[in-house]
């Protein structure tokens, strides 16, 4: 009975921690007015407080978690992040969000190929990443660690077998990756005076990643 328990306890951190990323990944994509509305009427503020708070209590007091409900009016949540991270120029985004350019990596290609060699393990390819993206957008790898959260309770509800594999990609995968770039992405953002959502959401990431 206990083991019973306690695999349903890891299954359901497992699924906290898979919702929790993909929440990040959506509050990271270009504003369109679903996202904003969400942003506004205060539903994604309240499910990330939820959601992290309770995978993380002591976050909860640390946190200014009003930044994920507080934008801008009309477009302007939009226009910053264009400013941000859709910047054109001899010098390209301000805060790029492909992990190879944000962490100003001379070897990029080796880090495509090692993300690349990451998903296809687990029958992903790169095609399968938002708007087909190069395999170091922050959004695929958002995704990829909500993929192996999701996997991870899924093996842990059907009696274990498997989970332990999900278990070390993933805490490998943030090792080598999130872990590594969300530092400089919070730096860029600070420097560049980034609207506290943005900061907020970034600093959300570093905190699951580490």
């Amino acid at each position: 009975m206990n083991a019973a328990i306690d695999g349903q306890r890891l299954a359901e951190g497992a699924r906290l921690r898979a919702e929790a990323w993909g929440l990040l990944a959506a509050a990271l994509e270009y504003p369109d007015d679903e996202l904003i509305a969400l942003v506004r009427e205060g539903a994604l503020m309240r499910r990330a407080r939820e959601l992290i708070g309770t995978l993380d209590p002591s976050l909860d007091a640390t946190l200014a978690w009003s930044a994920l409900a507080e934008v801008p009016p009309a477009d302007g949540l939009a226009i910053e992040y264009s400013r941000l991270f859709d910047a054109i120029g001899p010098g390209g985004p301000a805060c790029p969000l492909h992990s190879g350019v944000l962490l100003g990596e001379d070897g990029r290609m080796k880090l495509l190929e090692e993300l690349v060699r990451f998903y296809n393990h687990f029958g992903l390819t790169a095609a399968g990443a938002p708007g087909n993206e190069f395999p170091d957008h922050v959004l695929a790898q958002l995704d990829f660690l909500q993929f192996l959260n999701r996997c991870e309770a899924e093996c842990l509800s059907e009696g274990g077998e498997g989970a332990d594999d999900y278990r070390r990609a993933c805490a490998d995968f943030r090792r080598r990756h999130p872990a590594r770039w969300s530092a400089d992405l919070i730096e860029r953002l600070e420097r560049h005076h980034a609207h506290s959502y943005y900061l907020t959401i970034a600093r959300l990431i570093r905190h699951l990643a580490t």
